[in-house]
């Protein structure tokens, strides 16, 4: 979705970084007409990475990716929209080139569509969430119930976009404690 797996895969072969070390995510986040099945993802993606030529010495194929996560769902009109992507990323799984799907920026009701024409679960649900951006509705206890682990993004806010706000004064006394600014 960033563009940036070819300088990963680079920077993991030149680092001599064995595939099994490394936590890959990777996010698709085009229109619903765009959602391609699921070896054509995979495929193109691990070959774009360098993860289907053979890793250091091994003769063993590294083809699988850690974590693929449908991005915001923008383009879904409908529940059949989200039912539509979440099936592609099962199909993702289900092949084994993805060891785990989840979901980034979905609000409740983009998850309980999703649901409803699920086989898999979203092990995940990355969302903006700090102290700045707290989620309502009992948001996250109910995805925690669901079984839906919360990954936050964008964490370091308070720190970096308000300086002068209301956390200034714990940041700083952290920041103290561990010697550092």
């Amino acid at each position: 979705m960033y563009g940036t797996e070819e300088e990963i895969g680079i920077a993991i072969k030149e680092a001599n970084i064995p595939r099994d070390k490394p936590f890959i995510t990777n996010k698709f986040a085009q229109g619903i007409e765009d959602i391609p099945r699921s070896e054509e993802v995979t495929d193109g993606l691990f070959r774009f990475v360098g993860f289907l030529h053979p890793v250091a010495s091994s003769k063993e194929l590294t083809d699988t990716t850690s974590r693929y996560l449908i991005h915001v769902l923008s383009f879904a009109k409908s529940k059949a929209d989200f039912q539509h992507a979440w099936k592609s990323t099962e199909e993702m799984k289900q092949t084994g080139k993805v060891k785990s799907i989840g979901v980034s920026n979905y609000q409740r009701a983009d998850i309980e569509a999703t649901l409803d024409g699920a086989t898999l679960l979203p092990v995940i649900n990355q969302i903006e969430y700090h102290p700045y951006l707290q989620r309502a509705n009992q948001y996250i206890p109910w995805m925690r119930e669901k079984g839906i682990q919360v990954a936050s993004f964008k964490g370091l806010t308070p720190a970096f976009r308000c300086p002068e706000g209301p956390l200034q004064e714990h940041l700083a006394r952290i920041a103290e404690a561990h010697n550092t600014t």
